[in-house]
Order: structure tokens, then C-alpha cells, then sequence
């Protein structure tokens, strides 16, 4: 555009008394277009500073209102309930609102709808009642459980396994009471595994009928082909089915598959953020959440610790069960596996809980406690680092406890390891200061006196570890109640010297040859 006569290059003139720089339009038009351009804005920043110091109540009732009207019409999804309000915060309110705030308006509206009661007053009376157990000191009823464990461990076979007890009315569980109650309905949020995988688990659960169809138990699965995700959309459809269903009881399997498509840091604080929203949204409906999420490297010392990311997901739940090997697989690969799993509890209801569970062909077996399995396995330890001889003697001993209900002393313990009672009682010292025996009574004098002989026995903790072969004979080998035969003279020599000065003395002694005098 070519330049008016008598203007600068720099296209701007700059008026008198004036330190502003005034525009040069080739045209009239242009001006006055400029100029309103300019106004508008004016009065725009002048309504904006006004609606700042305005109040904004009438916005708040106005969005409030229609919140609850979107919230209940049921033509508009749960993914569009924000578009629409956001529509009319732009187009009819004065003041701006941030998405955030449009969204606590439709979850307010939502709570409103579904729980309409209020806090309890001044001077209310609250209600005390245990804890209501789904699976006794494991899994509580009507909240949110937490299963961590390392990948391919058996979290979800666990879970699936508890339903299929529940689902075909079993009155207990890995030797732990379940609390069935009416007939359970089951909701699989799956999006962690294929269908195939999920037909595998409902079919070891007995979940499946022959012709692998679902029971009528399970209201719906999702799985990693038709995934549901914890955003909007996904935590109204979980429930609308509590809704239908009271006392659902949902699992969930696992909270990364179903968060991860939302960008949130494992590490961050708003991780637990879609789990406090889905708990937020079915709180009314009393469900039972079974939320499986993989255990952060190393473990943990407590269940509570063992989750993986931020500790807001462990702390917003009141049940946190975790899974670990009982053993390192890993130290001597010549070893034989073992396949035992430590089940250990923490939470808001009980004292924790320690079970070692395995999983097998048929199904899931229980070992006992915790703090019995953890004994036998040191016990184990102590007797893997005895001497041979140590080793020998105490599963001599445990198999004639076995075979004769009596103890053993010093003097049949050395004819049974084939040594001398002094090397016998020595090695029965050693082992009651492991703790391994303890005191069986004793045998009395033989008829040419001398004093009681102290009988020993393993204890109880032990006798398990060797169990009593078919070759053994149920008569005792030695008889304890007889008077043992006197030992042989200790010479302090090994057996091939005893021998050779036995040959040596039953020799025939030769006459010295002396050699005669020479002529």
C-alpha cells in the first residue's frame, strides 16, 4: 500500500502535545472501523471489571439449577453433561467459571440425587457395629479393597476364585469363614486382560458353564477388547449398574489399565483422584470394590507400603491386601521352586493378618499362618546348616520318637551313628542349645547301679521335617529299657590301628635270634 502525501515512512504521525502514535489508514472506512474496534474492547474490559466486583450468586443458582436438570436427564450421557453446561455458563452468566468448577456442580448435583442425607448434627448419635466381613480378616464388605502384587502372581486367579466360593455358596475360604449373605451379583471392570485370559479364570472359578457361558452372576464383564475406563463416562456406568444392583460387588482389575489413558502420574497425589470419584458416585449403593493395582519394585514391609506410585491410593481405601513369594526363587536354580505366597493384610478394621496360601491345578490351598509357616522355614534353615552327623542324629531320634513313643540317651545314640557315646553326647548337647530336642524322661539304672540315663527327643516343630520311612520298623532298634552293653576300651587309635594290635598281639612271639660267637 503506497504511502499518503506528506506522511513519514514509518506510516504513523504523531499528533501535538500528544506522546501517542496515531495510525495512517488509506481510507475512511478503515478509521471508523478502528475506532469502534477500540470502543469495544473498552466497554469490553469495562463490563469485565464490573462483573468482578459483582456478586455472583445468581450465576451459582442459575448453573446449580441446570446441573441438577442435566444430571437427571437421561438423554444426556454422562461424556455430554459438561458440554451442555458449559454452553450455558458462556452464553446466560456474567461471570467465567473453569471447567473444574462446572464439574464440582455436576457431581454436587449427582451426590444430591443419590445420597440425600446430611451430616449428623450436633449431639447424633452414631452406630458402632464389627467390621462386616466378605472374607474374614481379608476382604471387607460395602468398601474399597486394595490387592497389590508383583505381575503374574496371582491377584486376579485370587479374586476370581473368591467369587466363585461366594457364587456357588461355600461357608469358607483358604480356611477363613465367608460372609455370603444374599445371592452375590459380580461387575469385572477387566480392561487389564483379553477375553480369552478372563474365560480362563471364570472357568477355573467355576464360574463358566459347560458350554462357557457366564453365570447369571456376573451382571457384566469388561475386558481389554471392550475396556472401561474410571473417567466420566466410566464411573457413571459402573454406577448405573450399583444403582440396579445393591451391594454389587465390583472388581476391578487393574486401576493403571483403567486410569491410563487419563494422563496422570502414578507419583502425583491426584492419582487416587478417579477411584475418590467412583467412590463419591456409589457410596449410596454400599458396593463391594475390589481394586487389584501391581506393587511397587522391592515390595514392601507392610501392606500399606507396597503399593506402586503415590501413597493417596493406599490411603483411600479401607482394606490394603498384598501378595510376595514366600521365598526367593531366584538364589540356587537347582533348588525346587517354591510357589508359596505370603497373604498379608492392613487396614482400617482388624489386627493384620499373615496367610501362605499356593496356588495349585485344583485350586488355591492354605499352609496356615503366617508366623507358623515363617517358623517351620527358619527351623528348616537351622537344620540345613547342621553337621552330618547332627543332621543324622536328629532324624534318628525323630523316627524312634516316632516308632516308639520313648527318647533316646547318649549310649544308643552312639550304637545307632556307629560312634563313641562321648562323640554322641556331645552331638546332643550341641543340639539342645539349637533348641532342637528337648528333655524325654529318663532310663533308669541297670542292676549293677550307676545313674539315670537322660532320654532326649526332638521337638514337636521339627518331627514333621522327617517323616517316618515305610522301611523303618515299628519295634524300636534298641532297646531303651535294657541295660546297654559296657563300650569298648577307647584306645584313641581309628579302626585299621585297633586292628592291626590285634593282629599284633594274637601273634605268636618268636625267640630273638642271637647270633653266635665266632671261633
Amino acid at each position: 500500500m503506497s504511502v499518503p502525501y506528506g506522511c513519514p515512512d514509518l506510516g504513523t504521525v504523531r499528533a501535538e502535545g500528544s506522546e501517542m502514535n496515531t495510525p495512517i489508514f488509506s481510507t475512511k472506512e478503515e478509521q471508523v472501523a478502528f475506532q469502534e474496534g477500540i470502543a469495544m474492547e473498552r466497554a469490553r474490559q469495562a463490563t469485565q471489571q464490573n462483573n468482578r466486583s459483582a456478586d455472583p450468586a445468581a450465576d451459582l443458582k442459575m448453573l446449580r439449577a441446570r446441573a441438577m436438570e442435566i444430571v437427571q436427564d437421561e438423554e444426556i450421557t454422562s461424556q455430554d453433561r459438561l458440554a451442555h453446561l458449559r454452553a450455558l455458563s458462556d452464553n446466560q452468566a456474567i461471570h467465567r467459571f473453569q471447567e473444574a468448577e462446572l464439574r464440582r456442580m455436576l457431581w454436587d448435583a449427582r451426590r444430591a440425587l443419590n445420597s440425600p442425607a446430611g451430616p449428623i448434627e450436633q449431639g447424633g448419635q452414631l452406630h458402632i457395629s464389627d467390621a462386616p466381613w466378605l472374607w474374614n480378616g481379608v476382604f471387607i464388605r460395602g468398601v474399597t479393597n486394595l490387592i497389590t502384587a508383583a505381575p503374574k502372581l496371582g491377584k486376579t486367579r485370587l479374586v476370581t476364585s473368591l467369587f466363585g466360593a461366594l457364587a456357588h455358596g461355600r461357608d469358607e475360604f483358604l480356611g477363613r469363614r465367608l460372609h455370603r449373605g444374599e445371592p452375590p451379583k459380580f461387575l469385572i471392570v477387566g480392561s487389564d486382560q483379553p477375553e480369552r485370559d478372563w474365560a480362563k479364570c471364570l472357568k477355573l472359578a467355576g464360574l463358566l458353564t459347560c458350554d462357557n457361558h457366564m453365570w447369571d452372576c456376573i451382571v457384566a464383564l469388561f475386558h481389554k477388547g471392550a475396556p472401561l475406563h474410571l473417567d466420566d463416562e466410566g464411573i457413571e456406568t459402573i454406577a448405573g449398574y450399583c444403582r440396579k444392583h445393591p451391594n454389587l460387588i465390583v472388581g476391578i482389575d487393574s486401576y493403571h489399565a483403567c486410569t491410563a489413558q487419563m494422563g496422570l502420574q502414578e507419583k502425583d497425589a491426584s492419582f487416587a483422584d478417579p477411584l475418590l470419584d467412583l467412590q463419591e458416585a456409589t457410596a449410596c449403593y454400599h458396593p463391594t470394590i475390589a481394586l487389584i493395582h501391581h506393587s511397587k519394585k522391592g515390595g514392601g514391609t507392610r501392606a500399606s507400603e507396597a503399593s506402586r506410585g503415590s501413597n493417596a491410593l493406599p490411603g483411600a481405601v479401607s482394606q490394603t491386601i498384598t501378595l510376595n513369594w514366600c521365598q526367593d526363587n531366584s538364589g540356587n536354580p537347582l533348588a525346587p521352586r517354591d510357589n508359596r505366597l505370603k497373604l498379608s493384610t492392613e487396614g482400617r478394621e482388624d489386627m493384620p493378618l499373615d496367610m501362605v496360601i499356593e496356588q495349585t491345578d485344583a485350586g488355591w490351598i492354605c499352609h496356615g499362618s503366617g508366623e507358623e509357616v515363617a517358623q517351620a522355614q527358619a527351623i528348616q534353615e537351622v537344620i540345613d546348616k547342621l553337621e552330618d552327623r547332627q543332621h543324622q542324629a536328629l532324624r534318628d531320634m525323630a523316627h524312634h520318637w516316632k516308632a516308639t513313643h520313648r527318647g533316646m540317651d547318649a549310649v544308643h545314640l552312639a550304637d545307632a551313628l556307629d560312634c563313641m557315646p562321648n562323640r554322641a553326647a556331645e552331638t546332643i548337647t550341641a543340639l539342645d542349645r539349637k533348641h532342637l530336642l528337648q528333655r524325654a524322661g529318663e532310663r533308669p539304672a541297670g542292676p549293677k547301679g550307676g545313674k539315670p540315663a537322660k532320654l532326649y527327643r526332638p521337638v514337636d516343630i521339627v518331627l514333621p521335617l522327617f517323616p517316618l520311612k515305610s522301611e523303618i520298623s515299628e519295634e524300636p532298634v534298641v532297646d531303651v529299657e535294657a541295660t546297654p552293653a559296657a563300650p569298648e576300651s577307647i584306645t584313641g587309635l581309628t579302626g585299621k590301628t585297633d586292628n592291626l594290635v590285634d593282629r599284633v598281639t594274637q601273634a605268636k612271639i618268636e625267640p630273638s635270634r642271637v647270633p653266635k660267637a665266632s671261633v
